[in-house]
């Protein structure tokens, strides 16, 4: 189960990737020519550079709120100016094209939830194509995806208050914290105790802390490996 959860966890689920030993070669084709080719042909993008950087852009920011103005301002930092309403237009042709999966804050005001999203990426083997060091980010993303899954994208969010969580589902009334380890202190204090402090405002919620690896309780809170949620953890 854990050999399998590794190739898919840094490679993805696109079932033509199981036959390719030069898995990286595939996906970075299958990127080029399928999704960017594809986005930018059917909306007339001229200047595919652009659209890849903003991809690149989502990519290394996967975890974190991020702004119009932030990708229109690197953007424009690399030599190619656009403007914000390009920007928004840009980044909803990467969601219409199923590359991103855009995730809004609960608690934001109107204009937060539509002008600083978080962004995933539908396949970890895509988004592994940008990234170094890139486990925590791929551990999120793999949570991410599933929840939409589950629950329908427009049921998930993410809570940013004054503590993040990583992702709440009002409807099931469900909180989920991911950390791919949380052996450091600094880690555990981070992402543990903003959990426990949720749980005790919602007692009718489960709340629930996702690892790589590790299992047990913390704070009254279950952690579970990532690959037992995946297959059988009633969330």
């Amino acid at each position: 189960m854990k050999r399998h959860l590794n190739e898919f966890f840094y490679w993805g689920g696109l079932p033509e990737i199981l036959s390719f030993k030069n898995k990286r070669a595939m996906l970075s084709s299958l990127y080029q020519k399928i999704y960017l080719g594809d986005i930018c042909a059917r909306n007339n993008i001229k200047n595919d550079r652009v659209m890849n950087i903003l991809v690149k852009k989502m990519a290394e920011s996967v975890k974190q709120p991020l702004s119009f103005n932030r990708l229109r301002n690197v953007i424009v930092s690399t030599g190619s100016p656009i403007s914000v309403p390009t920007a928004i237009d840009y980044v909803g042709f990467a969601a219409d094209g199923w590359l991103i999966l855009p995730i809004e804050n609960e608690m934001g005001k109107l204009t937060e939830k539509e002008s600083k999203k978080k962004y995933y990426f539908v396949d970890n083997g895509l988004l592994n194509l940008f990234l170094m060091n890139s486990e925590s980010s791929l551990l999120e993303n793999v949570v991410a995806v599933e929840l939409c899954r589950r629950y329908g994208k427009l049921n998930v969010f993410f809570q940013n208050a004054e503590k993040e969580i990583d992702f709440i589902v009002p409807n099931e009334k469900l909180a989920i914290q991911v950390s791919y380890s949380i052996k450091e202190e600094a880690t555990y204090n981070r992402e543990v105790a903003p959990l426990v402090k949720y749980a005790k405002a919602h007692e009718e919620w489960k709340c629930l802390l996702i690892t790589y690896d590790e299992e047990g309780t913390e704070g009254g809170i279950p952690v579970v490996p990532v690959w037992k949620w995946l297959v059988k953890y009633d969330s």
